[in-house]
């Protein structure tokens, strides 16, 4: 006989009581031998979808009549604000917050634009005048050496 196998099953049998005596599942059987034996049985795969579809399209129904009935209760509520009740659901709690993050936001980029132009203007103003003036001065030379040297005289 095969020990192939044996550690395996002596598992599986370990499970089975475990399910059978201490959980109080009920075991149907090894199905190894049984005809139609899959993996997935479609009969009870499509009704369990359906069930599960049934049970989602119940939540639907039951999250549009809570949405319902709190707009019924925000609509009796809003009878019954003040004025000032009304400008602070507006204006401090809805308008404020947003303009101060879109007002943020605005000085964040206009920060980051100026400080890339103060990066650029430095790395172009890197040098002095008076060592820039001596630059195009000795290019100046360069020049007019390489233009008598070609014939080129005024």
């Amino acid at each position: 006989m095969s020990t192939v196998g044996q550690r395996e099953r002596a598992t599986q049998n370990r499970v089975v009581r475990l399910f059978t005596k201490q959980l109080g599942y009920r075991y149907l059987g090894n199905w190894h031998d049984r005809v139609g034996n899959s993996n997935i049985e479609e009969p009870k795969r499509i009704a369990l979808y359906k069930f599960t579809a049934a049970l989602i399209r119940a939540y639907a129904n039951i999250a549009k009549e809570a949405q319902k009935e709190l707009e019924i209760k925000i609509a009796i509520k809003y009878q019954t604000l003040t004025k000032e009740e009304v400008r602070t659901l507006v204006v401090d709690d809805k308008w404020l917050s947003t303009l101060t993050s879109d007002v943020q936001g605005e000085l964040n980029q206009i920060s980051q634009a100026l400080t890339r132009r103060i990066k650029v203007l430095a790395e172009h103003y890197v040098a002095p005048l008076p060592k820039l003036s001596e630059d195009v001065e000795a290019l100046s030379d360069r020049i007019d050496e390489h233009l008598r040297k070609i014939g080129f005289v005024w």
